[in-house]
């Protein structure tokens, strides 16, 4: 997470300079055209559907829970904090229908859920660089 928030930070500073300083002359303030990051600013919902395979990382022991198909999705809301930047928070809940079972003995997924901060730089009319900043829990029965 580091390194990723440490990224963000030096293409923030390999920025030019004197390109974001200079402004068209467009004679009157009403007449400028709105920042890309006003046209990217409001609420935003993202559903998704994957595959995934739950194990244990330890070293001597190799124990996979199992593998199974899941969705779910995010809904989260981007405020324009500058001319070619968005922040906003965000949450984001998936489901599994993942499951092992020994015996009598099961072991499921009971869900994920994340929450956190969302911040991205506009590239372009269409596109949008971002990164998260969150917290999140797995839990298993």
């Amino acid at each position: 997470m580091k390194k990723i928030v440490l990224a963000l930070a030096m293409a923030g500073a390999c920025m030019p300079v004197a390109a974001q300083a200079q402004d068209g002359d467009y004679g009157y303030e009403d007449e400028r055209p709105a920042p890309a990051s006003l046209e990217k600013s409001g609420i935003r919902f993202e559903g998704r559907v994957f595959y995934e395979r739950i194990g244990d990382p330890e070293d001597d022991v190799i124990y996979e829970l199992g593998d199974a198909v899941g969705f779910g999705g995010e809904v989260g809301y981007d405020f324009a904090a500058g001319d070619n930047l968005v922040v906003g928070p965000y949450f984001t809940y998936d489901v599994s229908s993942i499951e092992s079972c020994d015996g009598q003995l099961c072991l499921s997924s009971d869900g994920f859920w994340a929450a956190g901060l969302h911040v991205g730089l506009t590239t372009g009319d269409t596109g949008l660089v971002f990164g998260k900043l969150g917290y999140s829990q797995q839990s298993l029965t």
